[in-house]
């Protein structure tokens, strides 16, 4: 299997960008604007974000897991919902809490 570093990929626009321009989304302007005069294809794709490679992530959920099947032991199922919860529980949170205040805000 092929590297994506290894087909030369551009980096990812986001991961260079100021906090004010990741808020409000103007990094996708210039993917609009390429994908306005032409069709985009495959070569026009970036690497992927560093939090959204899939070897942390797979890492994460494992552990999680392993100490589910610990934790209940003989008493209890392991529960995948509750792996989830604990996987992706606070940053959902944290970004329902900044859309909460962002949507307050405003009104």
């Amino acid at each position: 299997m092929e590297s994506p570093k290894k087909k030369g990929k551009p980096p990812h626009p986001r991961a260079k960008t100021n906090p004010l321009s990741a808020l409000t989304f103007a990094w996708t302007l210039p993917i609009f604007w390429g994908g306005l005069k032409k069709e985009m294809d495959e070569n026009d794709l970036y690497e992927p974000l560093e939090e959204h490679a899939s070897g942390p992530l797979g890492d994460k959920f494992a552990r999680l897991w392993e100490e589910e099947v610990a934790s209940a032991g003989g008493k209890r199922t392991p529960s995948l919902l509750r792996v989830i919860l604990k996987a992706y529980a606070a940053r959902c949170m944290l970004y329902g809490f900044v859309l909460m205040f962002m949507e307050c805000g405003i009104r």
